[in-house]
């Protein structure tokens, strides 16, 4: 990730820190967990290291990537 990257992260997580209560942003969080596993459920295990057409990662790379 780069550092503008890392910049624009961190003032749409300043936004939202100052917009919700600590309990909103806990339950947002568990949501978009929620959200990936059943993503990551949906994709069949022998595609997990395939590269699909017209992207640059396997599923498997992204989703250690949204792990790190």
């Amino acid at each position: 990730m780069t550092q503008p990257d890392y910049e624009r992260i961190r003032v749409y997580l300043q936004g939202q820190a100052a917009q919700r209560t600590t309990d909103e942003l806990c339950q947002r969080v568990q949501e978009a967990v929620d959200e990936l596993a059943a993503a990551a459920r949906g994709v069949p295990a022998s595609m997990l290291h395939v590269i699909p057409d017209g992207d640059e990662w396997t599923p498997m790379a992204c989703l250690k990537h949204s792990a790190a």
